[in-house]
């Protein structure tokens, strides 16, 4: 009996281990495709989306930034789409604007669907911009953001996604939240480097309208996939190609979770997001690296009595720390971020563990945004 499930556990392992090999080179490679990106210096008139439920502690420097751009004011809008914030967001978001900047702050209507989707679509409805940028009332966009987003836009790409970092801070969670999250946009650039788009974040991305349209917007409401599923379903349509933005100019910055409490309730309503695409050669992949995660902890767990997994799983650990940690030195560079050799560690230590949690439990977590009913 013993002897069969070593064999079934080493079988699955090797099996997955392969495939996550194979995972990580394409990201490796996607990575170095992105500096051989087609970049025009470009003007079209442009339309910023900021969601925003209950934000007072973060609009009004997110706003700031908005309104610091070097991209000419006559040729970009900011509308603020309000989800019926019960606190003082609306009034801050009016005091930060400034002189030369066209803006507007679009309160949801009464009995209007709520949700961050809800939000933009409304936002949507009276935007003016060819192209259409999202960013997040907790995030600060660097001066040259929307002058960084329109170069890529070449006449075949119709949608552009752009890095987010995590704030620097000093803690120890925090920097091991940084590190996690410079992983989660590492992959995601390099599989939009390798011309297979899967991951992308709503706080730093930016798309043509007319794209927009053909691929029938978010979708319908159950979807609950703003960012990721409307790449995806530009992708389906045929409406262009997706690029991703690097450089300094690109990378917007978002704050922490704070907590170990908030970051696995965050990371379990993406894992639950990530069920919904049109395209589900995409589920097949992430079930895949699941199952890597997965075959991984438990032979690790089974190890401790069936000591002759113990060197194909330390084998396996320490090949898949080294590789992460090449991939992510690269990604490091690129976005202007150091990887601490600490951090690191215990952020290896946790990875698999945390990876196996939020992705089950996200299928059962009502993904909800901000509260929203």
């Amino acid at each position: 009996m013993m002897d069969t499930l070593t064999l079934a556990l080493s079988t699955a392992l090797a099996i997955f281990t392969a495939y996550y090999v194979h995972f990580l080179t394409r990201i490796r490679l996607g990575l170095s495709a992105l500096q051989k990106q087609a970049r025009t210096p470009q003007r079209p008139l442009m339309t910023v989306l900021v969601a925003a439920r209950n934000e007072e502690r973060t609009i009004s420097a997110c706003i700031e930034a908005l309104c610091r751009q070097t991209y000419p004011g006559s040729l970009y809008e900011v509308i603020i789409c309000d989800d019926g914030s019960t606190d003082s967001t609306v009034r801050l978001a009016r005091n930060a604007f400034t002189a030369g900047v066209s803006f507007r702050i679009l309160p949801a209507p009464p009995n209007a669907r709520r949700g961050k989707t809800a939000a933009l679509e409304r936002g949507l409805a009276i935007a003016r911009g060819s192209i259409i940028a999202t960013t997040d009332a907790d995030c600060l966009a660097p001066p040259a953001w929307l002058s960084t987003l329109a170069e890529y836009f070449t006449p075949n790409v119709a949608f552009v996604a752009g890095p987010v970092l995590e704030a620097a801070r000093k803690d120890l969670f925090a920097r091991v939240e940084q590190l996690e999250f410079l992983g989660v946009i590492t992959a995601g650039a390099g599989l939009i480097g390798s011309e297979r788009p899967v991951i992308c974040n709503g706080a730093n991305m930016a798309f043509r309208r007319t794209a927009f349209d053909v691929a029938g917007g978010y979708g319908p409401p159950e979807s609950a996939n703003d960012d990721e599923g409307l790449m995806n379903r530009i992708v389906l349509s045929g409406a262009g190609r997706v690029a991703f933005a690097v450089g300094a100019g690109a990378l917007v910055q978002t704050s922490s979770n704070n907590s170990l409490w908030r970051f696995l309730l965050q990371r379990a309503r993406w894992a639950g997001k990530r069920g919904r695409y049109q395209d589900r050669s995409i589920l097949v992949m992430l079930i895949a690296v699941y199952c890597f995660f997965l075959a991984l902890f438990t032979s690790f767990v089974a190890s401790f009595w069936l000591p002759l997994l113990f060197l194909p799983v330390a084998l396996v650990i320490a090949g898949k720390a080294v590789s992460e940690f090449l991939i992510l030195k690269v990604s490091s560079r690129m976005f202007g971020t150091t990887i601490r050799m600490p951090s690191f560690l215990i952020a290896e230590l946790f990875h698999v563990p945390y990876i196996v949690f939020t992705a089950a439990v996200g299928q059962f977590v009502p993904s909800r945004w901000k509260g929203a009913p």
